[in-house]
């Protein structure tokens, strides 16, 4: 489903979540980076990305994208990094 898709389906359904950690979901924020900012910026609440699994020298497209491209707010990075998982797994 292209990114404007999921938007809408967000938009509609308030229970869905959206999590960054497959490439899928870097190459579709990558695909346009202008609508990817946009889109995390606005489902900031419901967006988040982690990873249980990190080897040496393994390529994270994830890392580049929030790192070098995106230029996301602070307070929405650590919403997308830490906070919505705490909140939606009830630990905060």
């Amino acid at each position: 489903i292209p990114g404007g898709a999921i938007d809408q389906l967000m938009e509609k359904y308030p229970n869905i979540y959206g999590e960054l950690s497959a490439g899928s979901g870097a190459n579709s924020i990558s695909r346009d980076l202008d609508f990817g900012r946009e889109f995390l910026i606005r489902r900031q609440d419901r967006i988040m990305f982690g990873t249980d699994f990190l080897a040496p020298g393994q390529h994270v497209p994830q890392f580049e994208l929030f790192e070098q491209k995106l230029d996301l707010p602070a307070e929405v990075e650590e919403k997308i990094f830490r906070n919505n998982a705490r909140k939606l797994l009830k630990l905060i």
